[in-house]
């Protein structure tokens, strides 16, 4: 009984499940959109008794009376949404674990995809899980290899593209479900990055294992929702890559989502570049390095408009004050040149000048240098930097200049070493290339000794 009724899928069809007869089973699900009508069977599997609908299974954890996720072997999944009863009670609407979309607006352009090409101006939804063509739809024709992993292990995949596309598709998955809650967003692109730190040897080296104490941050709704898309996530779990999903590179496919991308990072990307001279090579790692930080990216914020992690001291000021390597940096975002910064993805951003992340790169940097030192303002990071790393980085470099925000934390009686600090404002940010404000208090500090602790 809970499958019968009206529903509406992702891709706009509408569905009605009645009781059926005969060979196709006891449901029959009659699908339409437009003048094409499909009936597919709905079953209880013998042995497990799951319900299926095609060659799809009911993803039972993941759904509610109001919400069915379909999910085939290869891992597509359809999503049905139950119509509202006509001439019903007011009343809030039920929770939707898939509400949000990802773009809801005309493609600029066609674009050549490796699954194909898709129209321009099709409106692409987030709640498509499924990519949007007919053949794809086709539960009764979706085939793949059954069994998929569970766990997170660390990555033993020699093809990290692939690996870090799984990674990043898995994340979007969880960015979908947190949908327009705006804090959960932030708090998610703040673990994440705080994972790269306090991490097990055992865990995925970009997605948290679900018993990650970090995943207590989120409230209880959305930590829930993210968990139960993260249940089944292993990185070896399919073969896509990060792609260009337009000619200019104004839009980026990985998996199952595509996300826009502001034309200053495409410059940057390209202006960095130190590989060979082959597109087709610059264009993968130019993906592959677009997708990493989309997924640290909160997808609430305007575009184009770099994250509050990625931040940073005007360029210009950088260079005035003599700065000759950079700790925390982008390729997006570095004032320096290629191979005098540290960044969060050194194993791609490598080809874009990146020479190692942190804490290791800093005994790379040259003895007496001068060194820009701008942490991420996470909790992990701000924590390890300013009790583990400080001395050690103010010892070993001949000048330093620090930025770092001032909040109530353990590591806040270290302030006071920063003697002849000062407050800044706005930081810049290069993608929008303009000046943002700061909602927080943060202070800089140039010097080459600590005051006593």
């Amino acid at each position: 009984e809970e499958l019968l009724g009206e529903w509406t899928d992702s891709l706009g069809h509408d569905i009605v499940v009645t009781q059926g007869n005969g060979w196709r089973g006891p449901l029959h699900a009659r699908l339409t959109r437009g003048a094409k009508e499909q009936v597919l069977s709905l079953r209880r599997e013998d042995g497990t008794g799951r319900w299926a609908c095609g060659n799809a299974m009911l993803d039972a954890d993941g759904s509610t009376a109001e919400c069915l996720i379909w999910v085939a072997y290869d891992g597509r999944r359809s999503v049905w949404r139950r119509q509202p009863e006509q001439g019903g009670a007011g009343g809030p609407m039920p929770m939707d674990l898939l509400p949000w979309l990802l773009h809801n607006g005309p493609s600029t352009s066609a674009s050549a995809l490796g699954t194909g090409a898709w129209e321009s101006g099709t409106r692409r939804r987030w709640g498509s899980i499924i990519e949007d063509d007919e053949e794809q739809f086709d539960l009764d024709g979706l085939a793949g290899t059954p069994g998929v992993a569970t766990g997170n292990g660390a990555d033993r995949r020699p093809d990290a593209a692939s690996a870090d596309a799984a990674r990043v598709a898995a994340l979007l998955d969880v960015r979908q479900v947190l949908g327009a809650d705006r804090a959960a967003q932030d708090i998610l692109s703040y673990l994440l990055m705080d994972h790269d730190l306090v991490r097990r040897p055992d865990e995925d080296p970009v997605v948290p294992a679900v018993d990650s104490p970090l995943w207590e941050r989120l409230p209880e709704q959305p930590r829930r929702n993210a968990l139960q898309r993260l249940a089944n996530f292993n990185c070896d779990g399919g073969g896509c890559r990060a792609s260009a999903a337009a000619e200019d590179f104004t839009e980026v496919h990985v998996g199952r989502h595509r996300f826009p991308v502001a034309t200053t990072d495409v410059q940057a990307l390209l202006r960095r570049w130190t590989g060979p001279k082959d597109s087709a090579a610059r264009s993968a790692a130019m993906a592959h390095v677009l997708a990493l930080y989309r997924a640290l990216d909160n997808p609430l914020a305007p575009v184009p408009q770099r994250s509050a992690l990625q931040l940073g001291w005007d360029a210009l000021e950088r260079k005035r004050a003599g700065i000759e390597y950079e700790l925390f940096a982008s390729p997006f975002n570095a004032s320096v040149e290629n191979g005098r910064y540290g960044s969060r993805w050194p194993h791609v951003e490598g080809e874009f000048g990146s020479i190692g992340s942190y804490p290791g790169v800093i005994d790379v940097f040259p003895e007496g240098a001068v060194v820009g030192v701008n942490p991420p303002f996470s909790d992990a990071y701000l924590e390890h930097v300013m009790n583990k790393s400080l001395e050690h980085i103010v010892h070993r470099f001949g000048r330093v200049h620090l930025f770092v925000p001032v909040r109530e934390a353990p590591w806040r009686s270290q302030l006071r070493r920063l003697q002849g600090a000062s407050f800044v404002r706005q930081f810049w940010d290069s993608t929008a290339l303009k000046e943002r404000h700061l909602g927080q208090p943060v202070v800089y500090w140039e010097g080459s000794e600590l005051a006593s602790a």
